[in-house]
């Protein structure tokens, strides 16, 4: 199931139906879970609010020299670098698909000089990563890293002092040990790619946090946003779309809709928006 999640699940999820009966069309190449407020009830809109949300926590400005790890097709990226004006942006994405469809993106919309794509993991990162940002994000995808709490030392380290992490991450709530729900964690975890030791509260994340020289730490949970309507459109998605789609198709709609409803009713997981700051050198001699 991961497999096809990153691989036909953007392409289900983007379609878009056309007036008249007409075959859907894919516009976009969004990759998150989105955020559904204000109203939105469609797919790119909401996964673009999720990639604002992000850059307005971190205070995205156009001085900024951004790392994003796990960029997927690189749709924040260019939202980033058009939007919010970042001086540029370092992609990194694992998959060398997904590069190659994400260069085709950047190309289409005449923003080389300002996103790049590279490939590479995100606790082996490339050459071309192994500079100082000033910031560091990663929209909804550091819960697959092996491990989340490497990646970020890594991405510590590549902070300038002073520089800004972010990230949209997914977080099991807490039900104690060895319950029913404890059990479907694990059992959603092995589905979804997400490694056993990633499955920690916030607790731990902000000592990760702190561990690798990173204060201000900050913590919102968003999943009443995203879950419940995000299965919400899955379902909707598979209905209205049913003519032009193949059976496989309808039945990968029908369990992501299925999964994520399953999820946010009983509260197994949660999303976080998580900011942290990287100390300065006069505040880490103070605090000595």
């Amino acid at each position: 199931m991961q497999s096809t999640a990153y691989s036909a699940g953007p392409h289900l999820l983007n379609l878009e139906p056309q007036p008249g009966g007409a075959p859907p069309v894919q516009r976009s190449r969004w990759c998150n879970l989105g955020l559904w407020r204000d109203g939105c009830v469609e797919f790119a809109p909401a996964c673009a609010a999720l990639a604002r949300a992000l850059a307005d926590a971190v205070d995205l400005g156009p001085s900024d020299s951004v790392l994003d790890v796990g960029v997927g097709y690189a749709e924040q990226a260019l939202l980033w670098a058009e939007e919010f004006r970042v001086r540029d942006v370092l992609g990194v994405e694992p998959s060398a698909a997904h590069v190659v469809a994400a260069r085709s993106l950047v190309a289409g919309r005449g923003l080389g000089g300002a996103v790049r794509v590279v490939r590479g993991e995100a606790n082996h990162l490339p050459l071309e990563a192994r500079r100082a940002f000033d910031v560091v994000l990663s929209l909804d995808s550091a819960y697959h890293f092996e491990s989340r709490r490497d990646f970020i030392a890594s991405a510590a380290e590549l902070l300038k002092p002073g520089g800004r992490f972010g990230a949209v991450d997914i977080l099991p709530c807490a039900h104690g040990r060895y319950g029913w729900r404890w059990a479907a964690q694990r059992l959603v975890a092995v589905a979804c790619g997400i490694p056993a030791p990633n499955l920690h509260g916030a607790a731990a994340y902000v000592d990760a946090l702190r561990d690798a020289g990173l204060g201000d730490v900050e913590v919102r949970r968003i999943e009443g946003d995203v879950f419940a309507p995000f299965a919400a459109y899955a379902t909707r998605q598979r209905r209205r779309l049913a003519p032009f789609l193949s059976l496989a198709s309808r039945c990968f709609l029908l369990c992501v809709g299925a999964l994520f409803s399953f999820i946010g009713r009983h509260r197994l997981f949660c999303v976080v928006l998580i900011t942290a700051r990287r100390t300065r050198p006069e505040e880490e001699a103070l605090r000595i």
